[in-house]
């Protein structure tokens, strides 16, 4: 019995030993192959002009997250790959969009960047839903500040990631009731005042920058392979969108009411409100328009100015959407390691911040190789991306209402209005 054992490994070891050769080949073919697809798609993201946008709002708005949630639906875009050949070959993609929030010394400010050609739709989608906002077009703040000059003093970042299956959303903008309109200004708690709060609580020479680079949702979460397949790369790969996941979670659910009597027989108890409620809003979720998004937040100084006691409000920015039978929004990759001897030099915690600045001034969070959900690591260039619909996007990032009173958040003065149509020609 043993030796027969011993026969079966020694031929599996041999059988291995045949096929490793094989086997690191087809994955060098399949890393060189994905290098080149991100080299191309890298090269079509230089080749598109873009153009940044600052948002300023007036001190009288009273609109609610809702209009930022029309103002998303209209930009989403699913065209410009065209098909495969001029994804894979030619590095073609879809419009992504990188909405901003931008603390420099204290001054916070409002941001998006698109690409030139869709500068009309951004500015059309919103002055129809904020006709007295004001749209400018400024230069890239990012460029005047580079790694070994501003981040001298200190850096720390974090690239934000869901607790749970994307089709269950955070708590919206809805659960805080700014749905309804005609509030009144004591009635309404808007969750991004706490965001302007903690960019705004920053001094001179400090920097507080969050990001929200987003591309439209199509069909594109990979079905995972059998390993064997992966191995060898063969077989087609297979593609499915976050309503597929949305109905295992719904199962989920349901199996979690299943009970059994005597008998038995398996039967669902009665779902409570709290059931119905999410699973409501996962239905309500999957049925709006949906981007890919990663979620990026940095916090750097000039040399001597840099504060430790910002990290924790920078890990807790999301906390006022914390609730316990929602999703929620917490941080994935960050810029350091849990223990000394991960990084006794320090030179990989180096590195690591470079690249994560890096990639907020390129706007980086896609990869044309893996279109699936991606995850930070410390020894790769992987990222935290995520699916999120317009009524979750329009939560986080909108023009603040009028009850923000940040003393740092600038607003105009007055409103725009229209001519008067009698004026004499």
């Amino acid at each position: 019995m043993f030796d027969t054992i011993l026969h079966t490994l020694e031929i599996t070891f041999y059988v291995f030993l045949v096929f490793l050769p094989i086997i690191i080949f087809i994955q060098l073919l399949i890393r060189l192959k994905n290098k080149f697809y991100d080299l191309k798609a890298w090269e079509f993201e230089l080749g598109q002009e873009t153009v940044l946008y600052e948002i300023k709002s007036p001190k009288e708005i009273f609109k609610t997250p809702e209009a930022m949630e029309i103002v998303l639906s209209s930009l989403v875009q699913t065209g410009g790959e065209g098909n495969w050949f001029s994804k894979s070959w030619s590095g073609k993609s879809r419009a992504k969009y990188s909405l901003e929030i931008a603390s420099i010394d204290g001054n916070v400010r409002f941001y998006i960047l698109t690409r030139k050609s869709l500068s009309k739709l951004v500015e059309s989608a919103f002055y129809a839903q904020y006709p007295t906002i004001e749209m400018n077009q400024v230069p890239d703040y990012t460029k005047y500040f580079s790694y070994e000059k501003e981040a001298a003093g200190g850096f720390f970042g974090f690239e934000a990631k869901l607790n749970k299956p994307d089709p269950l959303p955070i708590k919206t903008y809805k659960k805080f009731g700014l749905d309804k309109p005609g509030l009144k200004a004591e009635e309404v708690i808007d969750p991004i005042s706490y965001f302007i709060e903690t960019l705004g609580n920053i001094g001179e020479g400090e920097n507080f920058w969050m990001q929200i680079v987003i591309k439209a949702q199509k069909k594109d979460y990979l079905k995972e392979k059998p390993f064997w397949k992966r191995i060898f790369g063969i077989g087609k790969d297979e593609y499915y969108d976050w309503k597929d996941i949305a109905k295992e979670e719904i199962e989920k659910i349901k199996e979690d009411l299943m009970e059994e009597n005597a008998d038995g027989i398996k039967f669902q108890k009665v779902s409570t409100d709290r059931e119905k409620e999410v699973i409501s809003s996962i239905i309500d979720n999957i049925n709006k328009p949906s981007y890919w998004t990663g979620v990026r937040i940095i916090y750097f100084s000039e040399d001597g100015k840099f504060d430790a006691g910002n990290i924790n409000p920078t890990l807790a920015f999301f906390q006022p959407l914390t609730s316990i039978d929602f999703n929620n929004l917490g941080y994935g990759f960050h810029t350091g390691f849990d223990y000394t001897w991960q990084d006794p030099s320090g030179k990989r915690t180096e590195e690591l911040r470079r690249t994560m600045f890096g990639d907020f001034k390129r706007r980086k969070f896609f990869e044309a190789s893996n279109q699936e959900k991606k995850v930070w690591q410390h020894n790769g260039k992987r990222y935290n991306t995520f699916v999120m619909s317009t009524e979750e996007l329009a939560t986080i990032f909108h023009p603040p209402t009028a009850t923000t009173a940040t003393p740092t958040f600038e607003r105009i003065d007055s409103k725009k209005g229209e001519a008067p149509m009698n004026l004499p020609i």
